[in-house]
């Protein structure tokens, strides 16, 4: 990123604008909202019973009742399916956050153009199987309620939710929108305008500084991780391992929106480190893993030197 620091304000201010001009033609801010149907609910009864049995009295908490108990695998299939998809949406875009102490996993994040179209393809397969998985748990409900009743006994509630209403409990909407230029600002006082503007600029610095933190961060927590698996002939690992190191070199170009040549260097890498690699060969070949391992120190230290 360029300093901007030792600067006098207004050079600075021009070229955080420059900067922020140039953000807005490569990338975009992208959202993801996910809701799913808990299958719980507050059962006040059993709270009043427990209340009278040990004697207490006053707010002493809640029951929560599940209403799909011992046979709530469909369900939690479906839950996961979804969850997957804000998962996936995370390890596909960057933090875009002015403020460098905020919950980092809200709100809109960075997604450069270049990634764009990799987005919608790994995004839409993540959301077909979602929606499979809501069949799957759609067409088993009334199976699947019946013989949660049976086991909740008399805890059982006698009206459920129907599969149309259930159905509906689940969604996922992308939402895509353009970073905003100070430009947008219109029909007020100039001097509001300049001040608007200005704040506006300095925050998508933040911003964009949070971006790109973000991206080293996910390439240093990758590969130590790897180095640390393949260090270990005898530690075992997930194929997703070998498959996030992957995807990190594929990303790490893209995601260096600011043109830092050393994302590229840190992809060909990883590239150099895991070519025609895969978990099954890595568990069949000491040689192999041993060779990752060493490789993938070295671009810890790397990344160590450069101090990001």
């Amino acid at each position: 990123m360029n300093d901007t620091t030792t600067l006098p304000a207004a050079d600075a201010g021009e070229l955080r604008s420059t900067i922020n001009a140039s953000v807005r033609e490569v990338a975009l801010l992208a959202d993801v909202t996910i809701a799913v149907w808990s299958g719980e609910r507050t059962d006040a009864s059993i709270m009043e019973e427990a209340k009278r049995n040990a004697g207490a009295t006053g707010n002493v908490g809640r029951a929560i009742k599940n209403l799909m108990a011992g046979a709530d695998t469909r369900l939690k299939e479906c839950r996961s399916a979804f969850s997957a998809m804000r998962q996936t949406h995370y390890s596909l875009t960057l933090p875009y956050v002015s403020d460098p102490n905020a919950q980092r996993l809200r709100g809109p994040r960075l997604l450069p153009n270049a990634l764009f179209m990799p987005y919608l393809d790994t995004m839409g397969a993540k959301r077909r199987a979602a929606n499979a998985a809501l069949d799957a748990f759609c067409d088993g409900y009334d199976e699947d309620k019946a013989a949660a009743q049976a086991n909740l006994g008399t805890l059982a509630d006698s009206v459920y939710p129907t599969v149309e209403q259930v159905r509906s409990l689940f969604r996922a909407e992308f939402e895509f929108s353009p970073i905003p230029a100070g430009a947008d600002f219109v029909n007020l006082p100039d001097v509001i305008l300049k001040k608007l503007s200005g704040t506006l600029a300095d925050r998508q610095a933040a911003a964009l500084a949070s971006a790109m933190r973000g991206m080293w961060e996910t390439a240093r927590e990758r590969v130590e991780h790897l180095a640390a698996v393949m260090a270990d002939p005898e530690k075992t690992f997930k194929e997703s391992t070998v498959e996030q190191a992957h995807d990190l070199a594929k990303l790490l170009p893209g995601w260096a929106i600011d043109g830092d040549p050393r994302a590229h260097e840190a992809a060909a890498d990883i590239h150099g480190m895991l070519d025609g690699v895969t978990a099954k060969l890595i568990r069949k070949d000491g040689a192999v893993r041993a060779e990752i391992a060493d490789r993938a120190r070295a671009l810890v230290v790397k990344l160590n030197e450069w101090g990001v």
